[in-house]
């Protein structure tokens, strides 16, 4: 067979193979895993933007409803602290010293809270703001007790109602801050479509309640009530002697002692005012009927506030042993600058010894 014929006859051959081997309706398989990855992307990526979009949502959320837990606390101590500025005709001394304690306690605790909550990366801004309002309404509230009752010991108001003033102006800066905070925590809550809502806060119902003109008659009002003048007053609650007494024979009034040669006497004083007293004299007297000059020992109380009391012991005071002769003990207590009232301050024992 010639060359040429059987090269021609082997190409035709090989390529009817090649031609054969193809087929000709097998699907694209790479493209339709192409399409089927680029698809499973998408939806990826669409679950993980839904779900940190309601991740966002939900510490939004949990934001909103920690820091109004606070907010309504505060607000429970503004609407208090009104009432008692706008009442205070009906209260003593003693109590409004512990509502305004009380409320500033309250509001320190208020603010610690607030400084524990985690806000989410959106509202960290913003909560510097809730943060220091809280902060201010601690403070402001600390400095009113002090200077109001300033304005109820001065004859001159200028000095203390500058006092009031400043105090008040840092709840009124407080009710500021606020504002700025609600309008930041709205904005967030808008742009990612929660429906939840900051609840509103003011301390104060006056913007212009820390300015003088308004104060200083407010402050001289006060001064006339007579609930909250100053009461000076210290009195003796019970004395008792080491020794003690072995008798009392009431119709003599006379008390029997035990023999001793000195004697002990336990004075328990107290502040029957309204007003801090401070080195309060305590003096004991002893005589007899055959020995008239007095002993006398003195002791001071450094401070006592009202309504407490404090006891001291003055010793060395010999006594006449003789049982027929009367002893004559008297304690005197105070008085103390602008005291009124000194029938308490005075106490005596009449006592023999055997």
């Amino acid at each position: 067979m010639d060359k040429r014929a059987y090269s021609k006859k082997a190409y035709a051959t090989r390529r009817l193979k090649l031609t054969q081997q193809r087929p000709r309706n097998k699907p694209p398989t790479r493209l339709i895993i192409l399409l089927i990855g680029l698809l499973l992307i998408f939806y990826l990526i669409g679950l993980i933007s839904r779900n940190l979009s309601g991740g966002r949502v939900a510490a939004l959320e949990a934001y909103v409803d920690q820091s109004n837990k606070i907010v309504e606390k505060s607000n429970q101590v503004a609407k208090g602290f009104e009432a008692l500025k706008s009442g205070v005709e009906g209260v003593s001394r003693k109590e409004l010293r512990s509502r305004l304690s009380q409320y500033t306690k309250d509001s320190q605790k208020i603010s610690r809270d607030s400084n524990k909550i985690e806000p989410p990366e959106e509202m960290k801004e913003a909560h510097l703001y809730l943060a220091f309002c809280l902060e201010l309404r601690a403070k402001g509230l600390e400095d009113y007790r002090p200077a109001l009752f300033n304005a109820l010991k001065d004859i001159d108001l200028e000095v203390a109602s500058g006092q009031v003033s400043i105090s008040l102006k840092d709840l009124a800066l407080s009710d500021r801050a606020y504002l700025k905070f609600m309008s930041e925590v709205e904005a967030a809550l808008k742009k990612e479509g929660v429906k939840k809502s900051i609840v509103v806060s003011k301390f104060l119902p006056q913007d212009t309640a820390y300015e003088k003109a308004s104060i200083i008659p407010y402050l001289q009002q006060l001064k006339g009530v007579n609930s909250l003048k100053e009461v000076h007053g210290v009195g003796i609650a019970e004395f008792t002697t080491d020794p003690k007494q072995i008798k009392f024979t009431s119709s003599k009034k006379l008390a029997t002692l035990p023999s001793a040669d000195t004697i002990k006497v336990e004075i328990t004083i107290e502040n029957q005012g309204n007003q801090i007293e401070l080195n309060i004299p305590v003096t004991v007297a002893l005589k007899s009927e055959t020995q008239p000059k007095e002993q006398k020992k003195q002791m001071y109380v450094t401070s006592l506030l009202p309504d407490h009391k404090k006891t001291i012991v003055i010793s060395g005071l010999e006594p006449t042993q003789d049982s027929d002769v009367v002893n004559l003990l008297t304690v005197t207590v105070g008085p103390v600058p602008k005291e009124k009232l000194t029938d308490n301050n005075v106490n005596e024992l009449k006592f023999i010894m055997e």
